[in-house]
């Protein structure tokens, strides 16, 4: 068991690595996890930024966002979160371009951090030319340039933050803009009730947290030098995809994300993967009958390579702890492997060849 691992006196670096005092000396580690902390704040900061801009649209038959990496799963996990208070659908696009049937009827979010997404910076021109009016959220560069040249209503967040560590602050703004545009009424009230569930969240898988309390510390442990697996239930589903996205770039492992129902039509048929497979199984307290059974099949199959985690509440305050919790694993996760989360030295090489190609 992973808690038999922790607790074995003979495995004393798995302990040592994970205990509060060497993870706070470990430089970028320390600094990851004073960011996941700081969430709360973060997330009020948004709103308020965002409560300071107005959307030039009123009326739009849909929402569509539109951003890459940790710029977008800001929309998806919006989608996922507020679709049930919606008055228009909310629609998350993650492609290489602007879809045709963004047209003036729409609600168009623009979502980089850094203001420097190529895809993001040709999708915000390309709307500009059929008229559309987007609301740009973005720390600066390119995408702020554009959005004064072009008078395109915008939240500025705040620099310097490691960008896939801005989600809180750049979601924040997100739900102030649906609110402003009367997509969402209570957005904000919505997102703020939730924002006390981080305060427990805290509480349990912060850095001076240990097993079998904190279970982030407890995945870590679990997924260490194994190929993770991350099953979800639908509603989880963009957390799932952030906890992936964490591990590829804090601790720098591959992950798979396994998603049901879906997967019960297909992926089923090849579980368990490999020998070197672990399944972190991420819950939600408010699954539908159909869906905590076929969860609890997973989970039977599955049984002895596979750590369970659930989250309760609302489906924005489950949201909001399972992204914690899932930073703080990816963190952790990092430290056992001994890497610096916070370098993306194949992705920094990749932009900068593709900066070269479009100049």
């Amino acid at each position: 068991m992973v808690q038999e691992r922790w607790l074995d006196t003979s495995n004393n670096s798995v302990s040592e690595t994970l205990s509060e005092k060497a993870l706070r000396s470990m430089g970028n580690v320390e600094l990851m996890l004073q960011q996941t902390m700081d969430q709360e704040a973060l997330y009020l900061d948004g709103i308020r930024k965002g409560k300071s801009v107005e959307p030039r649209v009123r009326g739009a038959l849909k929402v569509v966002f539109y951003g890459l990496g940790g710029s977008g799963i800001v929309g998806l996990l919006v989608e996922y979160m507020f679709s049930d208070f919606a008055e228009v659908p909310l629609l998350s696009y993650r492609s290489a371009s602007l879809p045709k049937w963004v047209w003036r009827d729409s609600f168009l979010v623009l979502v980089s951090y850094s203001g420097n997404t190529f895809e993001v910076i040709e999708c915000a021109k390309k709307a500009v030319e059929r008229g559309v009016v987007p609301c740009v959220v973005c720390s600066g560069g390119s995408l702020e340039r554009l959005a004064i040249e072009k008078n395109l209503p915008m939240v500025k967040v705040r620099g310097g933050l490691t960008p896939r560590m801005a989600v809180p602050e750049m979601l924040g703004a997100v739900c102030s803009l649906l609110e402003a545009s009367n997509a969402v009424r209570n957005a904000t009230k919505l997102l703020e009730n939730a924002l006390p569930a981080l305060r427990e969240t805290n509480t349990y898988y912060s850095p001076r947290s240990d097993p079998p309390t904190n279970t982030a510390k407890l995945a870590a442990i679990h997924l260490h030098s194994h190929l993770p697996v991350v099953v979800c239930s639908s509603p989880l589903y963009p957390v799932a995809l952030r906890l992936k996205n964490q591990l590829n770039e804090n601790a720098k492992t591959p992950c798979i994300v396994v998603e049901a129902p879906e997967a019960m039509h297909n992926t089923l048929e090849a579980l368990p993967f490999t020998p070197q497979d672990r399944y972190l199984i991420l819950r939600w307290a408010g699954e539908d009958v159909g869906l905590a059974f076929q969860m609890d099949y997973l989970k039977s199959l599955l049984s002895d390579k596979m750590l369970e985690q659930r989250f309760g509440g609302s489906i924005i305050e489950a949201s909001l702890s399972a992204l914690a919790w899932s930073d703080y694993t990816s963190i952790y996760l990092a430290a056992l492997r001994k890497v610096d989360p916070v370098p993306v030295q194949n992705i920094s090489r990749f932009r900068g060849e593709l900066d070269k190609l479009m100049r």
